[in-house]
């Protein structure tokens, strides 16, 4: 196939890491692909082998993306550079206008998304597009060589990681459960990872971790949890969690979010099903988001510690994490371009 990719490329958000991964593994597959690097964009990061786009004819063009920008540019105008354009979606705002949702299905047959949370929410919206899922992967060449075996027996140690202080993540749920519960209890031990630390509340079981990482001392630091907790109120990535896996911690997360496309089925891994729908003013519109009762959190972690829950095998977890790798994923999306380019 000839693909043109869409969108930003860098190593620091979740959708330029998606296209460089994405990208450079439909080069190994024997795909050609053009790229349209939006701004913002690292050029060392877009793969060798890629080719700056410039008019040439192409089988399907991806627009990595939100759906409010997923028809602007030049990506959808009539061109005629590519038969099919589709694209990759992600979302976790919960509510699409009337008019965002007359466009998409008015111009747009098929779409790509990477999880059934952001397929569920698109759907709930009204949009009629036939919703293909391909799920995010993560690089086993980075956590490879990480000792998975270094967990704690006597305490159950649990993980979060990602921006303090977004609303998003739901960490000032966590914090304030463990502050409240948990502060200590020498059965539990907490983790956070973050570049910034905002939160005046702390706990004497709570290890704030806010240096630079390289990759290598970030997958040491997740290995040293049993569970890698996400709170998440949206979240439509979840990439965390598989790196996460990927040196045997599983993983503990809400019903509607993204980390369940591949949290279900993961060994030892605890869905957090109690919460409620909400709306909230997100300053560019409304959004709805899902929120986990501090109760279930609470509730959850005395469950882990009465039951032991710690003592179980990594290597199950890392097993399923492989399943996930790049490459395999990346196979998901070829194949499932070459269906929608055959009808």
């Amino acid at each position: 196939m000839k693909i043109i990719w869409d969108g930003v490329f860098n190593d620091y958000s979740s959708i330029g890491i998606i296209s460089h991964h994405f990208t450079r593994h439909l080069l190994k597959l024997g795909h050609t692909v053009y790229v349209r690097p939006w701004e913002g964009s690292d050029s060392h990061t877009i793969p060798q082998g890629c080719t700056i786009h410039r008019g040439e004819r192409a089988d399907i063009s991806i627009r990595s993306c939100d759906p409010f920008s997923a028809l602007l540019g030049n990506h959808f105008a009539e061109d005629g550079t590519a038969r099919f354009h589709v694209p990759l979606l992600y979302f976790d705002k919960g509510i699409l206008p009337d008019e965002k949702v007359a466009e998409i299905n008015n111009n747009l047959p098929y779409l790509l998304t990477v999880s059934d949370f952001t397929r569920n929410l698109l759907i709930f919206n009204g949009v009629k597009a036939k919703i293909f899922v391909v799920p995010l992967g993560y690089d086993e060449t980075e956590s490879q060589d990480i000792d998975i075996y270094q967990k704690e027996q006597e305490r159950l140690v649990l993980i979060y990681a990602g921006y303090l202080g977004g609303f998003r993540k739901g960490l000032d749920l966590l914090i304030n459960v463990f502050n409240d519960q948990f502060a200590d209890d020498e059965r539990v031990h907490l983790i956070i990872k973050s570049d910034c630390w905002d939160y005046a509340a702390n706990a004497g079981n709570m290890e704030v971790v806010t240096e630079i990482l390289d990759r290598k001392e970030w997958y040491r630091l997740l290995a040293r949890a049993h569970y890698f907790i996400a709170p998440a109120r949206m979240e439509s990535f979840g990439m965390i969690g598989l790196e996460a896996a990927s040196v045997g911690t599983s993983l503990i997360y809400p019903l509607n979010s993204a980390y369940a496309c591949y949290g279900l089925n993961m060994p030892y891994s605890h869905m957090m099903t109690s919460g409620y729908w909400k709306i909230r003013d997100g300053g560019n519109g409304n959004e709805l988001y899902w929120e986990v009762t501090p109760e279930e959190i609470a509730l959850m972690i005395e469950y882990l510690c009465e039951t032991n829950a710690q003592r179980f095998n990594p290597a199950a977890v890392q097993n399923y994490a492989r399943e996930y790798t790049w490459s395999k994923v990346t196979r998901i999306l070829a194949d499932t371009l070459q269906s929608i380019l055959e009808g």
